[in-house]
């Protein structure tokens, strides 16, 4: 099983960032405005980085 090197991730039908294979245990996650939200150690990591950056400022998780 492979990952792809590039993921677009989206919530819902709107794109909100990427993740990218950054070597062979390295992913590193973008917003939408292409700023980097830094390097993870799984796409998991990655993915969720993308989708609690694009958040509004004053959420919180509640659960």
């Amino acid at each position: 099983m492979t990952m792809a090197d590039e993921l677009a991730v989206y919530d819902g039908r709107v794109m909100i960032g990427t993740t990218r294979r950054n070597g062979p245990h390295a992913f590193v996650a973008k917003g939408l405005d292409g700023k980097r939200l830094g390097t993870f150690p799984d796409q998991a990591a990655a993915t969720h980085a993308v989708r609690v950056a694009s958040r509004p400022a004053g959420w919180v998780n509640l659960a």
